[in-house]
């Protein structure tokens, strides 16, 4: 069995398309067909179910793509301890991330300028996932408590604001009851994104049934949104500050008495495989980015600077 026909295996299986794995590897079609082809003779077995120009999984398939996976990550972590032990970071480090999109940019041109041997490959979600699903090395989330566990580390604590157009009738007030929200509308995030289960979780905790006017997984858009006059938001801190220069004459953030709403933003790697040399550089640079972030309270990405 050879390693490629696994690795052709498993980004078919991802993609339900033997045409998408070609493009994305750079290889003709016919090549990804010989290699799953080859691979299906070797186990005796056929491990899609072929749906015109689509191909899915089939029961075997599945067992063969769970296994599939911890064959290639046991294969990629030989190889970054092969290059640890020669002291050389030329490899490749997959980071996910499911939340502070506008500041994970930042922390990316930071990092590859201090390590520039190291190439990164990014994967960026809205829905909440879980590392042990995603495959990849690092991934940074968040969470509405602080974490504290052996693979995981809390980054930042971030606030979470209340906003509203200037010209909305809450805006005039320095703060707000939580019941003075009822009859508000919100622009809101899903409940599949990883900021959408935290909304809920402010929402249960004030109690609140909210009118939902508009729902989006995109900051700027919901920002927009509240500009518009279509509603009220949470927001997170970083995203809200970020965006100020744009919104500053259109949006105010109002506090809620007695409610204060909070999340914690965290970095977590892979427990099951290889803590490599280059996971260990990025978390520790993504601890000390957070800091100077959180000392700063997010004025060097408003300025552009890179921390």
């Amino acid at each position: 069995m050879e390693f490629s026909h696994l690795k052709y295996f498993i980004r078919a299986s991802e993609l339900n398309s033997i045409s998408k794995a070609a493009s994305e590897f750079n290889v003709a079609t016919s090549v990804i067909s010989s290699h799953i082809s080859s691979l299906e003779r070797e186990l005796g077995v056929q491990l899609f179910d072929r749906l015109g120009k689509t191909i899915q999984l089939n029961e075997i398939g599945h067992i063969v793509y769970r296994h599939a996976l911890k064959i290639t990550d046991m294969m990629n972590d030989v190889c970054c301890e092969i290059c640890d032990n020669n002291d050389s970071l030329e490899y490749t480090l997959l980071v996910s991330t499911l939340t502070i999109p506008k500041v994970v940019p930042f922390l990316v041109r930071g990092f590859q300028k201090q390590y520039p041997q190291i190439k990164l490959r990014m994967l960026q979600y809205q829905k909440a996932k879980d590392i042990r699903d995603m495959n990849c090395d690092i991934m940074l989330y968040s969470s509405n408590e602080p974490i504290s566990q052996n693979n995981s580390r809390t980054l930042y604590k971030e606030p979470i604001c209340l906003l509203a157009a200037k010209t909305h009738h809450l805006a005039q007030q320095k703060e707000v009851l939580p019941e003075q929200l009822e009859e508000e509308y919100f622009i809101r995030s899903s409940d599949n994104s990883d900021f959408g289960q935290l909304t809920t979780a402010i929402f249960q905790r004030m109690d609140l049934s909210p009118r939902i006017a508009a729902i989006t997984d995109y900051p700027s858009f919901a920002l927009e949104m509240v500009a518009c006059g279509m509603g009220i938001a949470f927001q997170p801190y970083l995203t809200w500050r970020f965006d100020l220069p744009s919104f500053k004459e259109k949006i105010t953030p109002i506090p809620v008495k007695g409610f204060d709403a909070v999340r914690y933003i965290n970095i977590t790697w892979n427990a099951e495989r290889y803590y490599s040399k280059a996971m260990d550089h990025f978390i520790e640079y993504a601890i000390e980015f957070m800091r100077v972030l959180d000392q700063n309270q997010g004025d060097g990405l408003v300025r552009g600077d890179v921390l």
